[in-house]
């Protein structure tokens, strides 16, 4: 048994593609040396398939996570954005405060909830099934490389 992690950018008319590990690493280290053109001024719509492999062969999907890059005007990726909504998903995800109780002048900081929900996008059904299509292999789609 394996694991294989598959990063796919849905475009504006819900083509998808599969973008390379190494591509997309190069992208997030040093996104100043890979500018985008076509996606200047734009949040990318990015979907990342944890597939559960044996022999090397897909088996199911694990999990599936849906994120948006947003691009600057040249097409660079706005690193710094992304990193500070993946913070913020470490603080929800640690978040282990109760509620407050009734009359208690305690305030609870959420504010990092709202930053991850600005870096999050949901496909619908017909979309899914088809990320979950193409990461099985099931399904054909191009491919974006750098």
């Amino acid at each position: 048994m394996g694991i294989s992690c598959r990063i796919f950018i849905v475009d504006p008319e819900d083509r998808i593609l599969r973008f390379t590990s190494t591509d997309f690493t190069r992208l997030y280290r040093d996104p100043e040396s890979f500018p985008i053109p076509r996606f200047a001024n734009q949040r990318l719509r990015v979907a990342e398939a944890v597939v559960e492999l044996k022999n090397r062969i897909p088996l199911r999907v694990l999990r599936l996570a849906y994120f948006l890059f947003p691009f600057d005007e040249r097409g660079v990726l706005d690193r710094a954005d992304v990193d500070r909504r993946q913070l913020a998903r470490l603080d929800d995800l640690f978040d282990h405060r109760g509620a407050v109780e009734a009359g208690s002048s305690d305030v609870l900081d959420k504010r990092h909830r709202f930053t991850v929900q600005g870096g999050k996008w949901s496909p619908g059904p017909r979309l899914q099934e088809e990320l979950t299509s193409a990461a099985l292999g099931k399904r054909s789609c191009g491919r974006f490389s750098l």
